[in-house]
């Protein structure tokens, strides 16, 4: 049983921690998963991040100063018919594209993290291969064989029991998404003579920002519906710790290896 009353976790980037109410102890005990390293003869403890919120916090930071320098050099442009860059501008123009890649790779990095822990491990499902015969694909095949928006879109909703996003409205962003994180990583060559930078377009476009913050509704939508999982990451408006009651501490551990 879970109880209303809740703590505010000290970082929304750590590791979601279990907050337990003794009830036999009238005591609230907090738990938290830590880490301790040795380098060089030095001992390094702390308590461990979410990998999520981590790339989300990067991608935030790029997304922001991205944001910022778009404002500046661009949007005071465009009542222009034709905008161009030279001098300290085209220094700031290059700013503005490293820093909406951090924005938009990180989070594409963010959902691909996520993913992967959303799938159990033991998880399999039936797919026809190119003979028109049924395999068994385990989680690293899932992972292998089909795209992030297949996994998020059609695998996930079967895991954790929820409906699909693919009919939510930032699914068509989310695809633009992974579209333009598709083009940077494969950037091509054209006739051996120069290098595809349609991607760069998409940059210059003001829409790129909703595009990017499609992938933060992708996370939230299924952090909402599935509040409880330890894996997923903090601060998608559940910022409280929730409140297992059990009588005694060893109750705990013994629900925990149910």
């Amino acid at each position: 049983m879970t109880s209303d009353k809740a703590v505010k976790p000290v970082d929304d980037r750590m590791l979601k921690p279990i907050q337990l109410n003794v009830k036999n102890d009238k005591e609230y005990i907090l738990l938290q998963q830590s880490e301790s390293f040795k380098v060089k003869g030095k001992e390094f403890s702390f308590l461990i991040p979410n990998n999520i919120s981590l790339f989300l916090s990067i991608s935030s930071k790029g997304y922001l100063n991205a944001k910022n320098i778009y404002k500046k050099i661009i949007s005071a442009k465009l009542p222009k018919s034709k905008i161009s860059f030279i001098k300290k501008e085209l220094k700031e123009l290059y700013n503005y594209f490293e820093e909406i890649q951090i924005g938009l790779l990180f989070m594409y990095y963010a959902l691909e993290i996520f993913s992967n822990l959303a799938i159990p491990k033991n998880h399999k499902i039936k797919r026809l291969n190119e003979k028109n015969e049924k395999e068994t694909w385990n989680k690293e095949k899932i992972i292998k064989m089909l795209s992030l928006s297949e996994i998020i879109g059609d695998i996930l909703p079967e895991i954790l029991k929820t409906e699909s996003p693919k009919e939510k409205k930032f699914w068509q962003n989310f695809i633009k998404l992974e579209n333009i994180r598709n083009a940077i990583i494969n950037q091509k060559i054209i006739n051996n003579t120069a290098i595809d930078t349609g991607f760069l377009k998409k940059f210059l476009d003001e829409n790129i920002f909703h595009i990017i913050n499609s992938g933060k509704d992708v996370l939230g939508f299924y952090c909402q519906e599935n509040k409880s999982h330890p894996f997923f990451p903090l601060g998608f408006n559940n910022p409280d710790i929730p409140v297992i009651e059990v009588n005694d501490f060893e109750d705990y551990f013994e629900l925990a290896k149910k």
